[in-house]
C-alpha cells in the first residue's frame, strides 16, 4: 500500500472525500505539515461517514503530527472545523 497523500486540505478547502478500498477495515491518516515559522500550526477536524450515521472527533492535530483513525468500509470524509491560518493537512486512506 502507498503511504503518499491522496489529497491535501488547507483552511480554505475544508472538506474532502475519498472512495474506500474493498476491505473490512481501513485507516485514515491526517498529517499536519511542519512549518518553519515561530507559530505552532494546528487544526481540528472530524472524520465522518457519508451516510451521516457516524462522526469521529473532533480531533486536534499539531504541526508535524500524524493522526490515525480506523474506519469501516463505508464512504468517509474529513472536514476541518477550525484551524490556524497557515496550516496544511495531508489526508490519505490505507
Amino acid at each position: 500500500m502507498s503511504s503518499a497523500p491522496c489529497l491535501t486540505l488547507t483552511k480554505n478547502f475544508t472538506e474532502a472525500v475519498k472512495r474506500p478500498f474493498n476491505v473490512d477495515e481501513r485507516t485514515v491518516y491526517v498529517k499536519a505539515d511542519k512549518k518553519s515559522s515561530k507559530d505552532i500550526e494546528w487544526a481540528t477536524y472530524i472524520v465522518y461517514s457519508l451516510d451521516g450515521i457516524t462522526t469521529i472527533g473532533p480531533i486536534t492535530i499539531l504541526e508535524g503530527e500524524v493522526k490515525k483513525t480506523t474506519v469501516d468500509m463505508r464512504l468517509w470524509g474529513v472536514r476541518v472545523i477550525n484551524a490556524s491560518s497557515d496550516v496544511k493537512l495531508s489526508v490519505w486512506f490505507e
